[in-house]
């Protein structure tokens, strides 16, 4: 198993690699061009087998249409050979980094590891699409790109949300104080997380109180996939004293070979119920 995830890790850095080394070809098309000929997308890539990869990601796609070149910025870069990676991991205490890579290296990774990825266009005019693009630059930049990673409040989707929400002008955040259907931190971490169930109760076990509040949309947004249907209700302006979907155009980039997560958490009342009965035994 150490084997098969060192390989699946070199192969990413690998890939990785190669996709740095043409970034340089891919930034200049986007640095320069107008807003109107900018093109902005939410890619959003389901979960992987391993299971630092089992809450799925995303990216947010810049396209200069005019030559084609296209990048992918994401939230989501950490260091897994540091010392204690599964501890932190399982504590949350994690150092993440921005990264930037050509869109569609980035997808074709993706989609070799078995992963759905699907590409959300969005409908912002062209000095959004710009303002976008140059905060996008500046927050790649080594002075910006690390941040302290928090599971549910600053992860890499909704650093990408939030990205998304300050060129709306908050258009995201207001149209999703609604609760949710219930759901709470702990219910998506835990069938997330449920096919790795040792790392589960694990994770389930060190969440405080307040992962049992009830969500808003706005806060049930920092799960990938969550982010991506939310974006589906989203309206802004159309320009015309109307509104129109944020979501232009949504394209099933790769349908991926992992199976979906659940779509609920696994009961857990009976394994703690037989922990507190063994525990209070002894």
């Amino acid at each position: 198993m150490r084997r098969e995830r060192l390989t699946r890790a070199l192969r990413r850095a690998a890939a990785l690699l190669l996709a740095l080394a043409l970034l340089p070809q891919a930034r200049a098309g986007i640095v320069d061009a107008p807003g109107d000929a900018l093109e902005i997308a939410l890619v959003t890539y389901g979960p992987g087998a391993i299971y630092w990869e089992r809450f799925g990601h995303d990216a947010i796609e810049v396209r200069d249409t005019a030559s084609g070149e296209a990048v992918a910025f994401n939230y989501g870069v950490f260091d897994f050979e540091q010392e204690n990676f599964l501890l932190n991991f399982a504590r949350g205490y994690m150092i993440y980094r921005m990264d930037a890579v050509p869109a569609a290296a980035d997808a074709a990774y993706y989609a070799s590891e078995g992963r759905r990825v699907t590409r959300q266009t969005l409908a912002l005019t062209p000095a959004q699409r710009a303002a976008l693009r140059d905060f996008l630059l500046w927050n790649v930049q080594p002075a910006h790109t690390r941040y302290r990673y928090e599971y549910f409040t600053d992860n890499c989707t909704t650093r990408v949300r939030d990205a998304l929400d300050r060129v709306l002008g908050g258009a995201i955040h207001r149209q999703t104080q609604a609760p949710s259907h219930g759901f709470t931190y702990r219910m998506h971490t835990d069938r997330l997380l449920a096919p790795q169930p040792a790392l589960m109760l694990l994770v389930d076990l060190g969440l405080g109180p307040d992962a049992d509040r009830r969500l808003s949309y706005w806060d049930e947004s920092f799960v990938p996939m969550v982010l991506m249907r939310v974006l589906r209700e989203v309206q802004v302006p159309d320009g015309h004293g109307g509104t129109q979907p944020l979501v232009m155009r949504e394209t099933q980039l790769d349908a991926g070979r992992l199976p979906a997560p659940p779509a609920l958490p696994p009961d857990l009342r009976l394994p703690f119920l037989i922990a507190a009965l063994l525990l209070g035994g002894g």
